[in-house]
């Protein structure tokens, strides 16, 4: 087969499947009507991200997609809430201390707790890989997160312009949103931690 005939096939194989991992995001999303849903359908994509990226033969993603979903629905829904309530418990100090009278005392606070947001924030762009590739305790997953972000700046920063060009990509074609949207940020962020995690997969 002619290499440019067969560089085309494996690229629209590869957008193929992108494609169907955002659906089935999506749809198993709903299924736990968000709530419940988005967080173990998130772990599916990323699990099932990575078996792809692990296996050269083809991997029925459909079936990897709904056991990993299955298999981790609790589990996941418990990280999942843990950083959301963290995240809402400092947004919320956020809109306190604004409201309060300028003093030093309050605006230490507020830059320690955009500080706290930051991290957060970082460490959610890890969570998924270090989950599907480790196991660790819920709470193990997040210190090894803060580590990770922590230890490895330059990878930090490497994946965060990633995301970066993604979102300018989404925002300059908004079409891609609903037909990738999150599969593509999941595979680029599943990608570039596959490469440099240090310690043995599970």
């Amino acid at each position: 087969m002619n290499k440019g005939i067969s560089t085309y096939i494996t690229i629209g194989e590869w957008i193929f499947k992108i494609l169907l991992l955002n659906l089935y995001w999506f749809i198993f999303s709903v299924l736990g009507l968000f709530i419940v849903g988005i967080f173990p359908a998130t772990v599916a994509l990323f699990a099932t991200i990575r078996q792809d990226i692990k296996t050269e033969d083809d991997i029925k993603l459909f079936q990897q997609f709904i056991h990993y979903y299955k298999q981790e629905f609790i589990k996941s829904n418990i990280l999942g809430y843990i950083l959301t309530a963290a995240t809402a418990v400092l947004l919320f100090n956020v809109q306190v201390l604004g409201r309060l009278d300028s003093s030093l005392l309050n605006s230490t606070l507020m830059v320690m707790t955009y500080i706290l947001l930051a991290i957060i924030a970082l460490v959610s762009v890890f969570i998924f890989p270090i989950y599907v590739h480790y196991h660790f305790s819920v709470l193990g997953y997040i210190k090894y997160s803060a580590i990770l972000v922590i230890g490895k700046p330059l990878h930090t920063i490497a994946m965060l312009i990633l995301i970066a060009a993604t979102c300018y990509l989404y925002y300059i074609v908004p079409g891609f949103i609903p037909a990738l949207g999150v599969s593509l940020l999941a595979y680029i962020i599943m990608r570039t931690a596959f490469s440099f995690f240090a310690t043995p997969e599970q």
